[in-house]
């Protein structure tokens, strides 16, 4: 089951969907986005690897690795982390290093917070407080980046963001200390392992995938 912060997630993008729908220009530019995903020459390679993913995962259940109650994070693993490899797919048989930053980005420090991060939650009002207030920062320092006239607010937003990780580093922290006999490890563990063998097994479709195509 998704958490409050998936859910709240999930709420923001169905209001955001629903007023995209409400306005022609951008129905009309969605119909345009899924008549380009429907046509064959991005239908199947998406449709094979949504089918290579498929195997990965029967291999990780007979190798115990993932349960049914994994599902949510193998939905937005694939949603977020599969579709941007496959996307990039074109670069990775030219781009030196290509899949071993890939590895070291799936190992890495910042891969590991933001995972902390998700384990415990606020309840759904703040996440559904929380998540427009961070996207409005994240984009507004995106912005200020990109012009040396804006480098204060850039540092005032960077400071935002760093300020709300923080406190949401310790809220986890502090869930984990009172819940500490009640966690499952296991669990855990095997949520925390699932987007790094997902995404090494990945890259050799990859791979092949970039080699066809360039």
């Amino acid at each position: 089951m998704p958490n409050n912060r998936e859910w709240a997630l999930l709420i923001w993008l169905g209001i955001f969907l629903l007023w995209a729908l409400s306005r022609k220009d951008l129905r009309s530019s969605l119909g345009q986005v899924l008549r380009t995903a429907s046509g064959p020459k991005l239908a199947i390679p998406l449709g094979g690897m949504l089918g290579y993913v498929a195997l990965e995962l029967w291999l990780g259940h007979r190798l115990s690795l993932w349960r049914t109650d994994l599902t949510t994070d193998i939905v937005t693993w694939v949603s977020v982390s599969a579709l941007a490899l496959f996307f990039k797919f074109g670069e990775a048989s030219t781009t030196p290093h290509f899949f071993r930053r890939r590895i070291v980005a799936t190992l890495g420090i910042t891969e590991f917070l933001q995972f902390f991060t998700n384990l415990f939650v606020l309840n759904l009002i703040a996440e559904l407080l929380v998540l427009p207030f961070l996207a409005v920062v994240a984009m507004l320092s995106a912005f200020a980046g990109t012009d040396d006239r804006y480098r204060s607010v850039k540092k005032l937003a960077d400071g935002l963001l760093a300020l709300i990780g923080i406190a949401l580093l310790a809220f986890a922290v502090q869930q984990l200390i009172a819940n500490w006999g009640e966690i499952d490890w296991y669990g855990i563990l095997r949520k925390f392992a699932l987007p790094i063998w997902l995404t090494i097994g990945l890259l050799p479709l990859i791979y092949l995938l970039s080699l066809y195509a360039n």
